[in-house]
C-alpha cells in the first residue's frame, strides 16, 4: 500500500477504537465497584472522558489526515496531529494527581474492603 491518507488513518484508528472500548468497559464495570467509593467516582470519570475524547480524536484525525496533511511522492507535509489527544492526556494526569493526593493518606482501606468482599463471594460459591 502506497503512502496515502487512508494508510495513515488506518494506522491511528485502532488506538482510538481501543480508547473508546476501554471507556465503555470502565463504565460497564463501574457498577461492580463498592458504592460511594472514591475509586468508583474516578473510574466513571475516566470512562466518560475516554469515550468522549476517543470519538473527538477520531473526528480530528479524520479531518487533519484527509484535509490538512499532504501525501505526495515529492512532498510530505504533516501538521500537528491531535490537540484533543493532548488535552485528554493532560486531563488524565490531573485526575491521577488528584486521586493520589486525596487518597494517599487513606492507604489501602478500599483495596482491603474489595478483597474482603471478594473473599465473601468465594465463600458463598463454595
Amino acid at each position: 500500500m502506497a503512502n496515502s491518507a487512508l494508510k495513515v488513518w488506518l494506522y491511528y484508528f485502532p488506538s482510538q477504537l481501543l480508547t473508546v472500548y476501554l471507556g465503555i468497559y470502565l463504565l460497564s464495570h463501574n457498577r461492580k465497584m463498592i458504592p460511594k467509593s472514591s475509586l468508583g467516582k474516578y473510574t466513571k470519570l475516566i470512562g466518560i472522558l475516554a469515550i468522549i475524547f476517543g470519538l473527538a480524536i477520531v473526528v480530528e484525525d479524520t479531518f487533519i489526515i484527509y484535509y490538512r496533511d499532504i501525501y505526495h511522492t515529492n512532498m510530505l507535509k504533516i501538521h500537528n496531529r491531535n490537540i484533543s489527544e493532548d488535552i485528554f492526556h493532560i486531563a488524565l494526569c490531573l485526575i491521577a494527581i488528584k486521586f493520589f493526593l486525596t487518597n494517599y493518606q487513606k492507604g489501602n482501606e478500599e483495596v482491603a474492603v474489595i478483597n474482603i468482599r471478594n473473599e465473601k463471594m468465594r465463600l458463598m460459591i463454595l
